[in-house]
């Protein structure tokens, strides 16, 4: 659920996008739009370590540029270093599931699994189908999301959610296409090195 008003951050390899939205009587709404050059061309590999100043500079001026208001902050991470995986398990309850998810994450990860963020969410089956319970793990370094909080609350936001880039998508979609279930709905993803749309 949106709340009354939040500011989404996109940090892309060449642009920072700012987009300030509100849902209303079921509605979502655009708001404010900004865009602004990302000052560190690499921040993928080192960025975060030389440039976090500058780059929450940048965001603050895009939000002031913007007039964005609202200090609710969500954001995505992406990148080779987070795991998406899909477990089965049989029919489990709460707590055994948590168990159950917690030692097959820890046998396709091995000692990586410490220094993850971590979570899963139980995927919605056809009831005559099922057969046990399908599993969507997922897996950020703890530091990518430290660093994200770090840069957002430096530029004056307070983050509320941090997603990965492409469940984010997914979601965006899913949640259009639930709002908009007589027309047809597409999300497309720009950026300066790859484009994906659904």
């Amino acid at each position: 659920m949106l709340l009354k008003s939040v500011v989404s951050i996109d940090i892309g390899s060449s642009l920072i996008k700012l987009v300030q939205l509100s849902q209303s009587g079921g509605k979502i709404r655009l708001e404010r739009l900004g865009v602004i050059d990302n000052p560190i061309s690499n921040f993928r590999t080192d960025g975060y370590r030389v440039g976090k100043d500058a780059m929450a500079r940048a965001i603050r001026y895009s939000l002031k540029k913007s007039r964005i208001k609202t200090k609710d902050a969500v954001s995505s991470l992406g990148g080779s270093s987070i795991i998406i995986q899909y477990f089965k398990f049989p029919p489990l309850s709460g707590e055994e599931l948590d168990s159950a998810v917690k030692l097959e994450a820890q046998r396709v990860m091995g000692g990586k699994l410490n220094s993850m963020e971590t979570d899963f969410y139980i995927l919605p089956q056809n009831q005559k189908e099922a057969e046990g319970q399908e599993i969507l793990f997922a897996a950020v370094p703890k530091e990518m999301v430290r660093q994200r909080m770090e840069t957002l609350q430096q530029a004056g936001l307070s983050p509320i959610a941090i997603d990965i880039d492409c469940l984010a998508l997914a979601n965006c979609f899913l949640r259009l296409k639930h709002i908009a279930s007589d027309e047809q709905v597409m999300v497309l993803n720009l950026g300066a090195r790859l484009l994906s749309m659904g």
